[in-house]
C-alpha cells in the first residue's frame, strides 16, 4: 500500500516548466547527436521550398515537391518520437510510424477541417444576425450587409470570431498527444488519446500556438539585400526550425504522454 501510494503521488505531482525544458532539451541533444545529417537534409528541404515556388512554374512540380518535404517531415518525425518512447509493444519500425503517424496527421486534419467549418457556420450566422438588426440592411441585396454592422456588431463578431479560433486551438490541444500515444502503442490513436490531455488543455494550446508563430517567425520572407544573406538567413532558420524547434516539442509532447499515460494507467 505504501508503495503504490508513492507512485500515486509521484506520478501526480504537478507538473513544472522545468520538467517540460528538461524533456524537451534532452530530445534536442540526442538528435542532433543521433540524427544531424537527417535534420539538414530537412532544413534543406525547407529552405528549398520558397526558392522552388518562385523558380517552378508548373503546378505538379511544386505540388511534388511540397509531398516530399511533407513526407520526408512525417518520416523524421517518427524517428524523432521513436527515439523519445518507443516501447517494446510500440511502432518499432520507421515504415511502421510512418504509416501510423501519416493515418494521425490526416485524421487530425480532418477533425480541424470539420470543427473550422462548424465555426465558420456559426460565425456566419451571427454576422447575419448583427447584420439584419442594423440600419440599412436587405436581405434582398448582400451588398448591403456589411455596411450594416455598426460599432458595435463589429466587437460581437470579434468576439465570435476569438471564441472561434480558441475552440479551435483547444480542439488541437486535445489530440496534441496522438502521434505521442500512436507510437508508443502501436497503433492510430486519435481521439482515443483525448483523455491524456484533460489536464493540460490550454497549456498545449499555448504552446502549440507559440510553435506555430515561432516557425513563421523563422520562414517569413527576407528578400532584402544582400541576397546572399537573405539565403543564409533562410537556411539558419531551417535549420534552427528542424534541429530545434521539431525535436523540442517530441521531447515535450512525449515527456507529457508519459506523465499522463501512467496517471491515466494507459
Amino acid at each position: 500500500m505504501v508503495g503504490e501510494a508513492s507512485v500515486i503521488s509521484s506520478v501526480r505531482r504537478p507538473l513544472t516548466i522545468a520538467e517540460g525544458w528538461k524533456a524537451g532539451r534532452a530530445l534536442v541533444i540526442q538528435a542532433i547527436s543521433k540524427r544531424w545529417l537527417v535534420l539538414a537534409g530537412l532544413a534543406f528541404l525547407v529552405a528549398s521550398l520558397p526558392l522552388v515556388a518562385r523558380s517552378v512554374s508548373h503546378v505538379p512540380a511544386l505540388a511534388a515537391m511540397l509531398l516530399l518535404t511533407a513526407a520526408v517531415a512525417l518520416a523524421v518525425q517518427g524517428d524523432l518520437y521513436g527515439l523519445a518512447l518507443v516501447r517494446e509493444h510500440g511502432s518499432a519500425t520507421a515504415r511502421g510510424r510512418f504509416r501510423h503517424l501519416l493515418a494521425v496527421a490526416l485524421l487530425t486534419a480532418t477533425l480541424l477541417f470539420i470543427m473550422a467549418l462548424l465555426a465558420l457556420v456559426v460565425a456566419f450566422g451571427f454576422a447575419y444576425a448583427v447584420a439584419s438588426a442594423g440600419a440599412g440592411f436587405l436581405a434582398d441585396r448582400p451588398s448591403t450587409w456589411a455596411g450594416a454592422v455598426d460599432g458595435r456588431g463589429r466587437l460581437v463578431l470579434g468576439v465570435v470570431a476569438a471564441l472561434g479560433a480558441a475552440g479551435l486551438l483547444w480542439v488541437w490541444a486535445r489530440v496534441s498527444l496522438a502521434p505521442a500515444a500512436t507510437v508508443a502503442r502501436g497503433r492510430v490513436q486519435v481521439l482515443a488519446s483525448w483523455p491524456l490531455t484533460h489536464r493540460a488543455a490550454w497549456p498545449l494550446a499555448l504552446g502549440n500556438g507559440l510553435t506555430v508563430l515561432v516557425a513563421l517567425g523563422l520562414l517569413a520572407p527576407w528578400d532584402g539585400p544582400p541576397r546572399w544573406l537573405a539565403l543564409g538567413w533562410r537556411l539558419v532558420a531551417a535549420l534552427l526550425l528542424t534541429g530545434v524547434v521539431l525535436p523540442f516539442r517530441i521531447g515535450w509532447l512525449s515527456f507529457l504522454h508519459d506523465r499522463f499515460g501512467a496517471e491515466s494507467g494507459l
